[in-house]
């Protein structure tokens, strides 16, 4: 009898342990897609969740941590990523990079990775070559590419809530401050139906395009003064924004420096030539 009870205590004690051990994320765990003895992932209500077993709260306050540049998580594809998710394959930095991108204060799940299982790649015009993918942990990925000889474009694949917030941040309130502002002279522009915010130094064309089931958004910057030190032009944009959805699939392409490659606007028909395809893994 005393036996008995005694495994009974063990047993109680051990269980204790291990609820006391495990964090509860709080999150409906729908579907485990990989688990190990220090992470898993996992889906909620159809988005893709990460979570460490590790503790990693005590590097939080650290000084030398904070001051350091994030981890980026870089590979050569979408499959190659999957894997490292999928195994744990991060460095302690990276791991505590991705934790904090996921987990609110307290340490508790309250933001989803993308999906893991409905990756995409990059469509790139003629001249370009994918250089690689970086991720730092948030509901997004993106792929840098080098055109025409190191001359670099972003294209960032994002996770469609998540898309809503970058949206709302880059374009409908960089608007309306634009709008409310006594520095910009808002003008309705007949070419593309577009609207051209002019300021002092700057001004930013921003126009919609709708082509192949695709919804477009494009934010131009021009530099208008010499003040930032490089070439002014109001035909050839410093930098582009191109904003895209189509069904569930969300993306930015984003083109920087603009005039260190044209000398007159390259065109909608070479911006639209960047895109995004599903992932197929070679050999498939």
């Amino acid at each position: 009898m005393k036996t008995t009870k005694r495994i009974i205590c063990i047993f109680l004690a051990l269980t204790f342990a291990l609820l006391v051990g495990c964090k509860d994320n709080s999150l409906p765990v729908d579907r485990v897609v990989a688990e190990t003895d220090t992470h898993r992932v996992f889906y909620s209500n159809e988005k893709c969740y990460i979570e460490f077993f590790e503790d990693l709260d005590y590097q939080n306050d650290s000084p030398i941590m904070a001051s350091s540049s994030p981890a980026y998580v870089t590979v050569q594809n979408a499959g190659e990523l999957v894997d490292k998710i999928l195994e744990n394959d991060f460095t302690f930095e990276q791991k505590l990079m991705i934790y904090r991108a996921t987990t609110d204060e307290n340490g508790e799940i309250d933001r989803c990775i993308f999906d893991i299982e409905k990756m995409y790649q990059p469509v790139f015009p003629e001249n370009t070559e994918l250089q690689k993918l970086i991720w730092d942990g948030l509901p997004y990925y993106f792929y840098i590419a080098e055109y025409a000889e190191s001359f670099r474009v972003q294209v960032t694949c994002y996770e469609k809530d998540y898309y809503s917030e970058v949206y709302k941040r880059d374009i409908t309130d960089e608007i309306a401050e634009f709008e409310a502002s006594d520095s910009y002279t808002v003008t309705q522009l007949k070419d593309k139906n577009a609207v051209e915010y002019r300021g002092k130094s700057r001004k930013y064309v921003i126009y919609d395009i709708e082509k192949d089931g695709k919804n477009i958004t494009v934010e131009e910057e021009y530099h208008i003064s010499d003040i930032y030190g490089d070439v002014v032009s109001e035909t050839v944009p410093y930098s582009i924004d191109v904003y895209v959805t189509e069904g569930d699939l969300c993306y930015n392409v984003y083109v920087a420096d603009c005039y260190r490659l044209f000398d007159e606007h390259p065109g909608e028909e070479w911006l639209l030539s960047f895109g995004m395809e599903p992932y197929v893994p070679a050999g498939e």
